[in-house]
């Protein structure tokens, strides 16, 4: 279990760019702590990012800088 993981599945929401790409951004629980958490811990934002996604859709890759997710 990971608090911090847990907690970024709850404050996300996804723009779909394309079929395979994904960009996460904040809904309106929590703005402030999404981008506290995106910014100081992007390991376990990473894992709660993949934690929120459709059983159907598989995480392929995370692409931090540009906030950019592959999915499958």
């Amino acid at each position: 279990m990971n608090i911090i993981a847990d907690h970024v599945k709850t404050l996300v929401t996804f723009q779909h760019l394309s079929d395979t790409t994904l960009r996460p951004q904040p809904n309106d629980i929590d703005p402030e702590k999404y981008w506290h958490y995106f910014s100081k811990f992007p390991n376990e934002f990473a894992k709660g990012v993949s934690l929120a996604l459709h059983p159907e859709q598989e995480f392929i890759s995370y692409d931090h800088l540009n906030n950019i997710l592959t999915i499958k």
